[in-house]
Order: structure tokens, then sequence, then C-alpha cells
């Protein structure tokens, strides 16, 4: 989508225009790929924050780069294009330290199926050492799509995906099935810790 606000996003506030399209991301299964936003021609200022709809949570936001990969002139800033940065910065700001800060991954929600593969394969990426994330793929459409099982024999799928999501990184696991998970887990960090 090639939208753009030339007002700035607000601080601690999400537009609603990036409201409705995470709301669709989530109930169609869908990824908007969404324009970061330009600084308007004319203006005298070189540091504007993003504008709507770029604050989307579940949105792929891109902005223009030169050749060299650096950004343009024209190109806007802001921490939601990190949407961790972005929560860890909010966090400080009301005294909240990194040690109490859980990151859900969000598998399922507005991803389609090759995006929740990928970020099980990518999460090591998004895994630093003041970063604690939680995984949460019990039993989820993932491990049924892949699998094709249901009801009970989705723990397979899912202690498969648990056991990759912890040699990535992760640090919890919901699960349902507490006592496959507890050992597979076990299991996991006695190779990979």
């Amino acid at each position: 989508l090639s939208l753009g606000a030339d007002l700035e996003i607000e601080e601690d506030f999400i537009s609603p225009e990036a409201a409705a399209l995470d709301q669709i991301q989530n109930e169609y299964d869908v990824l908007f790929v969404v324009a970061g936003t330009n600084i308007p021609p004319g203006s005298a200022r070189t540091d504007m924050k993003i504008g709507a709809p770029a604050d989307s949570l579940n949105a792929l936001v891109v902005n223009a780069v030169t050749y060299e990969g650096a950004p343009t002139s024209y190109t806007r800033h802001g921490p939601v294009l990190a949407f961790f940065n972005k929560a860890e910065e909010i966090a400080a700001e009301y005294s909240i330290s990194r040690e109490n800060i859980c990151f859900d991954m969000g598998f399922g929600f507005g991803k389609s199926h090759f995006d929740n593969l990928e970020l099980l394969r990518n999460i090591d990426k998004l895994k630093s050492p003041e970063r604690t994330l939680l995984t949460a793929l019990s039993c989820k459409r993932l491990v049924k799509n892949e699998t094709g099982a249901d009801g009970y024999d989705r723990v397979f799928g899912t202690l498969a995906a648990d056991t990759l999501a912890i040699a990535g990184g992760t640090d919890f696991i919901r699960v349902h099935h507490v006592k496959e998970a507890c050992l597979a887990a076990k299991m996991t960090d006695a190779v990979v810790r």
C-alpha cells in the first residue's frame, strides 16, 4: 500500500488506519507491505517520524533507499519500523526493565503460512541477550497445515516446532500438552544450552 499521511504518528498511539490494517491482516491471514511515508515536498524538516498507516504492527514497512542502501533524504524515520524496539522504548519510559518483558512473536497473527515458517527459521535473528522471547506454536494451524494432523496428533508437529524454536533462542514456550512439551524442552535444553 502506498498510502501516507503528512502528519507524524503520535507516541504511544496506533493510528486508526494502522489498527484497521492490523485487524484485516489478522482476520484474513494476509500481510500488507506498507510504504514508510515520505517527508512532504517542500518541508524544511528532515527528521520527521513515519506517518499512518506505517505504524501498523503486523505490516511489513518499507522505505526508499539510495543505491548504497542508505535512507534517502526524503525518508521518514520511526521506531515502529522495529516493533520490539518500540515496545522496549515505551517500557523504559515507564521504568519497566527489559528483564520484566517477554515478547510473544505472534505466530499465526496476521501472517501467512510461509511467514510463520520463516519466523520459526529465523528466531535467532530476533534474539538478543537482553530480549526474552515467547513462542506459542502449540497446536496452531501452522502445525495442522504442515502435518495434516488433527486433535492430539498435532502434539508431534508442535514438539518439533518447539524444539526448533528453543534451538533458535526462544526462552519460553506456551503449550497445551505439558508433560510431552516439558520432556522435549528438557532434552532440547540439554543439547543447545
